[in-house]
Parts: structure tokens; C-alpha cells; sequence
């Protein structure tokens, strides 16, 4: 997901992950993984999200 950079000031990124995270909550989600989601400081800021460190295969 991803809006111009011009249009940023406006708010939309922000409608379009509330939504969604709305629709799936509707759905009965119980949680949801972006990956190589970016800016993740937008992620972070709009709804609380943290990163979970990617897992490499080695114990």
C-alpha cells in the first residue's frame, strides 16, 4: 500500500490502513504482518505496530 507523495499531507494512507485493519477485524483477524512494509515509522505511528525481526532458519 502506498500513496503519492504528494497526497501524504492528506490523511490518506492513514484512511486506507484503518480500513483495512478494519475489514479485517470484521473478519475476525486476530492480528496482521505487512511484510517489507515501509516507512515503517508511518506503521509505528498510525497504529501501534511493531516490527518482528525476520526469522533466518537458524536455531
Amino acid at each position: 500500500m502506498g500513496t503519492s507523495v504528494s497526497k501524504r499531507i492528506h490523511g490518506i494512507g492513514y484512511t486506507l490502513l484503518h480500513y483495512c485493519l478494519s475489514e479485517m477485524k470484521e473478519k475476525s483477524y486476530e492480528y496482521s504482518v505487512i511484510g517489507e512494509a515501509g516507512p515503517l515509522e508511518f506503521y509505528e505511528k498510525s497504529c501501534n505496530a511493531i516490527v518482528i525481526p525476520k526469522f533466518s532458519g537458524n536455531l
